[in-house]
Formats: C-alpha cells, structure tokens, sequence
C-alpha cells in the first residue's frame, strides 16, 4: 500500500483529478441531478463510494457548466463556528481556489488556478445576522475575469449531524434556517450578537463580520439596494441511506427535499469487473476477476450474464484489490492468479488492519478502538492533542497509521484538524475485536467463579464420594432418555434476523423498540443471544445471531422504551428446532394498532381571542399526548370515539376535568379549559391591591420605556419589563420581576381580562460585564416565566451595561415567539 504505483486506492477517498472506474453512467446521471436542481439527496450504502463519485466523477465536469463546486464536512463540535459561518468560509476558501482545465496548443492539459470575488449586493443592518437564506440571496460570485459563477455546494458524510451533533437545538436550528432558503422565506430580524446555537430553532449564530475575508477581494456594490431574486446556487447532501428517516424528522417543513433524490447502488458484475480489469490491462484474466468477485460476495460470477441479485461494496473491493496486488509484489509476480485470490482471500482485509497495528503498543491500540468506535459501532473524531492524551500515542506513532499504513485520516474541518478512522470498512473490523475482548474477559471471569465452584465441589465430595455418584448416575439416564429424541442445532449455525413496516407504518413515523433474542439450551439457563435497542435508522439491517446447541429462539419486540403509549404492536413468539433448521431467516414486522386518530384544539378565552396551551396532557384511555405551540394535538384512539366518550387535560394551574368528546364538529374539535384562581403568578397581584405599577421593581428596568418587539407570527408590540435584584452571588444577580405587552394588555383590559397581561418570572444576569468583537460591554441575561396560558416562556439576550440597550428573543418549549432590541 505504500507504493504510489498501486492502481487501486484502498480506502482511501478518490480525489479530482484521480481516474475513476465502473461509474460513468452514475457519474453522468448524478451530475445533472445537481446542476439541474437546486437540492439534492445523495444517499446508498456505507462504503459504497458516494464521495469519491462526486469528487472524482461529478466536480470536474460541474466546472464546465460556469460554477465552481466544493465539499464540505461540517463540524460538530461544541465549541465549532454556527454552520451557517462554516459553509460561508469554505465558499471563500474555494473562491480562492478556483480551479480551471487549460489546454496548450500541443494537446497538453494542465490545471491553472486563479482568484475570484464575492460581490456584497445588500448589506446586513446593524441587528441583523447572517443566515442561509442571507447567504445565498445578498451575495455575487465572480471568477477572476468579473464573470458571474454559481457554487455547487456538497455537504459530505451528512449524517454526522445526527449522529455527532450533541445539541438537538444546533440541529433543528440549521434545518430552520434551510427551510427558509430552500421554501424562499426570508427570515425576520435576527438580532446581534447572536448568543449561541442552543438559542431556538430559528436562530443563528455568525454573522458577515465574523468570516475572514482578508484573502479574497471583496467588491461592494452600494448602487443596488435589494436581495437577489431567485438566486442561482446547488446544494447537495450525502448522507447514508440508513440515516433518511433521521432526515425526514428534521426536513418536515421543507417539502422539496422529498423530490430530487438519487440513491447510489451498490456495484454490479459489470462496473465490479471494469474496476478490477481496467486500471492495468492483462495484470488480470477475466476468469480471475470473475474468482475475485465471486470471493467477495459467496455467489457465482460468470462474465457476459447479468448477475442482478449480485451486489459488491465498492470500497471492499478497492482495499481487496489493493492488497492482492501488494502480496503479488511480495511474491515478484508480474499477474495476479487464482492461486494468489486463493490462497490470501479469506482474511486479506482483517490481515490489513492486523499488520497496520502490529508494530503499535498493543494497549494504546485498545483505547484506540475504544476512543475512535462509539458504542453504535460508529466512527468518532478527535484532535491528535486529545487522542495523544487518552491513547497514550504519540505524534510518531499517529503519522504512522496515517501515512504509512492508511487505517486513520486526517482531516481539516473548518480550521480544526480532527483524526478518525479512514473508512466504515474498517468498523466492523474494529467492533468484532472489540466484541472479542468483551467475550474474553467474561469467559476469564466466568472460568474464575467455575473454578472456585469446582474446588467447593471437591471438598464436599471427599465426605459424600458415594451418594455423588448414585446422584450423577441418575441425572445422566434422566438426560440421555428426555433428550434422546429431541433435536438441538448443530454447532456453529447463525440465523439472520430482519426488520420490515407494515402498511401502518408511514415514511416520517419514528419507531424505537427493544429486540430480545433468548435461546434454550436443553435443560440449562436460558442464554441471551441478542439484546439491542433499534430505532427507524436501521430498520434494513441484517443481523446475525450465534445459535450453539440450542433447542428453541425466543424473539421479544419491544416498543416500551418510546414515549406514549398504544400505538406500536409489541411481539412475543418463539421458533422451534425444525422450523429453525428449515429457514434461518426470522423477520420482525413493525407495526401500528389499528388505532382511529382524533385531532383537537385547547385553548383559553380571552373574551377577544382564544389563547393556544400548549404542553397540556390529553388522556383519553390508554392513550396519551401533550398539545403543540398552537394548542393542537392528535391521540389514536382504540376505537372509533363517539359522544360518550370523555377526554382528562391537565396543565398546570387549570383547572383538571373530563371533557365529552366533540364528535359531530366538522371543523377542529376545540376545547375551552378554565384557569384556577390560584395561578403562581397571579398571587402576587391579589396580594396588591393597587396597580403592579407602584411595585418596587425598580432596581432593573428599560427606563419605563417599551421595547419593539416582532413576534414570529408577524405582531408587533412593545414589551414592558420590570425586575429586582434580590440575591448576588460571585457570579450572577439573581433577579425576579414581571414583563408585560403594552398592546395585548391594552386589548385585555377592554374584555376584563387585564391580570392575564402580566407575566411573572426569575431569572439571572451575568455579574460580570463581557465584551462582543466590535467592543461593545453587556451582560447576558436569562429570564423564565410564564404567559398568559401558564405556557413557559424564556427571556434570553443581553443588556449593554453603559447604554442600557436591551436585545433579545422570547423562546417558549417548541421554538422562538418574538424578538426585541430597545432603541
């Protein structure tokens, strides 16, 4: 592998510039999917060969078509730049890397790269933030002649965002921001400094100060005062297929993200044999290639007839390849034979990643696997300094693993360089040695206990020799007569156990379950075979179960581990010996009760309006629920409800009851619930029998001024606010106070309902004045109270300590309800 002769890559990602074989056609389609669309699902199989297509195949003809592409690999950590800033400086690091095929008057070809430019048509206001949206609809792109070009935008190894990403807020608030750019909505006022991305779903957190423009000319055109209409620009995401309903969950809102989708199949006979034959011509037979494929896939290849139901990961093949032809070097061979395929193939990718570590302390390679494999079986990425420190390796001894034998890769994401593993290849690899230690250490430890239980045994036996015997006699006749006509499984058998959705099961519907497997052995303990939770992610995955001796399979489907309840079908069942013999195949059907959904509405009567509740309980039965932001909610009832039945909701100081069901409504079903007289923040108002005005809330306050507010529903108010300090500690005030919406309060005093308006809440400020980049002093806050509907609403911005200018977002449980900035 360390000759740079070798004709196949391994594991290795096939770069721009580099041959690709056997995928001209997927190459061909894929690369007018993107530059024909503006969104595309890239999606298929782990180890498939989905980035090497778009940088080897599609990239260099995108450049053809007036724009110039770039991959990108966001990063996840906690400490990582808002993904919005991510994607904007790869934009700018590729502009600064324009790439261009020439040719010489003699035919020759050569790459020439140049500088472009990016042409700022609207600027952002003071209190605004980049977005996505923001990105694409105020920006130019231009080569180095002033020629406008479009960015193909590749967001590689998508999936990370579910799987890396910690924070679940992070990740719906860049699917907000691209449900804006791809449904064309612009966002409304973003105000800043943004505080961090665990804000709300629709907040940001970078903005065009923040990008490193100091490399790149940056043209300012100040005649033109709009947005771009319709803007030009490609976006696609590769993601593994095992990863979509991930993508549907989060993508609800983005409608077109359902079209345009191209999956990338695993490689048949024909693509498997033009990658094994092509790249050296008669370095192998044809009868050879048809060995080596028929060696990686256990069926029969024969050239010149197609082989629909043979399928061969490209990757596998690719690092198969790539060490045959090391061991031919090895032998001084000129042709790889089917003596060589013969006698290395059984173990050639296991052997690979054994010789790669050989030379490495044994015990660091252990954290190694420990630290880059998470439990999932999925790969991790660390800094070398954190991989140093918890594996005990060396910078020498990560060079060698990168450089000389290739089983870790380096990359650089968004300025931090992170190490991982090079491919998925090598997981399954690294998660069987891992299982192999485990099953060792409980061996060991199970071979101590039968041990000290051996010596107890002897030491009664040399008081009881006789009676012992008579007894074992016993049981021996006792075993061999009860058993004698009963089959068991012969050693070594594997069963392979599937799951499959039954029609009740939509596309968007997630499911999360616990599969058990239990196996009995004659007369012994029952063994657990399987033990996993499974979620939607994996519900194509084919798992193996190691059944020694057994006598029957107990299979147990769990739904309990979701929250709610009702809706998914528990299983229990068992396989006995013949029918295991006969098919070694069990499917798991995942399935819904046949249940009849019910939508309602609860609300609170204004007298001018009914105010939505949210995160109130429906119980109806066995059947439960909470209401959305809007005070909306769906229950799937067992049976087809009717008038006499009855609904419980239950929210917090309302009043708790039973409501009869609202069958004959043809409209939304909308329950009306009465708030108690006792609501926490409405104690203290009956306490004062003057005006909440007089109260002494004084020592914070925005001067009895309103200030501007901008709800997402499009309502603009002003929000009154007063606050006390009533404890200090060394780093936060803690405060307490009420805020009010002048307008709202207004239109409830006219219907009787003025003490709805306030809203009570505690809250912190920091004590210790911070500083943002452009030197402004402020101290964030964070205020928690409550809304007219008892619904939670959350305060959350910061005070600039010398003006007193207050800016801000109202976020409640389910997302953003206002912004505010003083004046």
């Amino acid at each position: 592998m360390n000759d740079i002769n070798n004709p196949w890559l391994g594991l290795d990602t096939y770069q721009e510039g580099q041959i690709i074989y056997g995928r001209n056609e997927e190459i061909q389609i894929l690369t007018q999917y993107i530059l024909r669309n503006k969104h595309t699902i890239i999606y298929g199989k782990s180890g498939i060969g989905k980035s090497s297509i778009i940088n080897a195949g599609v990239f260099p003809v995108a450049r053809s078509y007036n724009t110039f592409p770039l991959s990108i690999r966001l990063n996840h950590q906690d400490d990582a730049l808002a993904y919005t800033l991510q994607i904007k400086n790869a934009i700018t690091q590729a502009l600064q890397n324009l790439r261009h095929i020439e040719y010489a008057i003699d035919g020759a070809k050569q790459i020439v790269f140049s500088k472009g430019a990016i042409v700022e048509i609207e600027k952002l206001s003071d209190n605004e933030s980049e977005t996505l949206w923001t990105l694409f609809h105020r920006h130019k792109f231009m080569d180095e002649n002033g020629k406008e070009i479009y960015p193909v935008i590749i967001l590689d190894q998508f999936e990370e965002i579910f799987t890396l990403q910690r924070s679940t807020n992070k990740t719906k608030s860049f699917f907000s921001e691209l449900a804006n750019l791809i449904n064309d909505i612009r966002p409304q006022l973003n105000n800043k400094p943004s505080y961090n991305n665990n804000i709300s779903v629709n907040s940001t957190t970078s903005t065009i100060e923040d990008t490193d423009f100091d490399d790149i000319e940056l043209i300012i055109n100040v005649n033109e005062n709009k947005y771009i209409d319709n803007p030009e620009y490609h976006l696609a995401f590769i993601i593994r297929e095992d990863f979509l309903s991930y993508l549907e969950r989060y993508s609800i809102n983005i409608p077109s993200l359902k079209n345009n989708r191209y999956c990338l199949q695993p490689l048949n006979v024909q693509q498997a044999t033009e990658i094994i034959l092509k790249p050296v011509p008669d370095l192998i037979s044809k009868d050879v290639a048809s060995l080596i494929i028929s060696k990686l896939t256990q069926q029969k290849a024969i050239m010149g007839i197609d082989n629909d139901d043979i399928k061969i990961n490209s990757s596998i093949l690719s690092l198969f390849m790539n060490r045959l032809y090391e061991k031919m070097k090895d032998s001084n061979g000129n042709t790889i034979t089917a003596e060589l395929v013969n006698k290395y193939s059984p173990d050639i990718i296991s052997e690979f990643y054994e010789e790669a570590i050989a030379l490495i302390n044994s015990e660091s390679i252990i954290k190694l696997e420990d630290t880059l494999l998470n439990p999932d079986g999925r790969r991790e990425s660390l800094s070398r300094a954190s991989i140093k420190a918890k594996c005990g390796l060396s910078d020498k001894d990560l060079d060698f693993l990168i450089f000389n034998k290739k089983i870790l890769c380096e990359n650089t994401i968004d300025g931090s360089s992170k190490v991982e593993f090079i491919h998925d290849v090598l997981c399954d690899i690294i998660k069987k040695r891992k299982e192999n230690r485990f099953e060792a250490n409980r061996l060991k430890e199970l071979q101590l206990n039968s041990e000290k239980e051996h010596r107890a045994v002897v030491r009664k036996a040399i008081f009881s020799v006789s009676a012992i015997s008579l007894i074992l006699i016993a049981l021996c006749s006792w075993f061999i007569y009860s058993h004698s006509s009963e089959p068991i499984i012969e050693q070594h058998q594997n069963f392979n156990l599937s799951l499959s959705e039954d029609n009740t099961v939509g596309l968007t519907d997630y499911w999360k379950a616990q599969i058990t497997v239990i196996g009995k052995k004659g007369n012994d303990k029952d063994t657990v075979l399987f033990n996993r939770i499974i979620d939607k992610g994996l519900k194509d995955s084919i798992f193996t179960i190691c059944a020694d001796s057994i006598n029957h399979l107990y299979f147990n489907l769990n739904f309990d581990v979701m929250q709610g309840l009702g809706r998914y079908v528990n299983l229990n069942f068992e396989k006995t010996i013949e029918e295991l013999t006969n098919s070694p195949s069990v499917n798991l059907t995942i399935g819904k009760e046949r249940l009849f959904p019910y939508s309602g509405k609860v609300a609170l009567d204004l007298g001018y309006t009914k105010y939505p509740v949210q995160d109130a309980s429906i119980l109806y039965q066995n059947s439960f629920t909470t209401t959305d932001s809007l005070g909306y909610f769906t229950l799937y009832m067992e049976k087809q409800p009717t008038a006499d039945d009855k609904l419980i909701i239950a929210k917090e100081s309302f009043i708790c009851d039973e409501y009869p069901l609202i069958v004959e409504n043809n409209d939304l079903n909308e329950y009306i619930i009465e708030s108690r007289d006792s609501l926490s923040g409405f104690e203290k108002l009956y306490n004062y029998k003057d005006s909440v005005e007089k109260w002494n809330y004084s020592t914070i306050s925005p001067k009895n001024k309103g200030i501007p507010t901008i709800f997402t529903n499009g309502r603009n108010d002003e929000l009154m606010l007063k606050a006390q300090i009533i404890e200090r500690n060394s780093d936060k005030y803690i405060v307490s106070g009420y805020y009010y919406f002048k307008n709202e309060k207004e239109l409830l005093a006219k219907n009787g309902h003025e003490k709805f308006a306030y809203h009570f809440f505690d809250g912190e400020f920091d004590k210790n004045v911070l500083t943002d980049d452009e030197g402004t002093k402020y101290k964030p806050f964070e205020l928690v109270g409550y809304d007219i509907a008892h619904n939670k609403q959350t305060l959350k911005g910061h005070l600039t300590w010398l003006r007193g200018q207050w800016i801000g977002e109202i976020l409640s449980s389910h997302g953003k309800v206002a912004e505010f900035k003083s004046k």
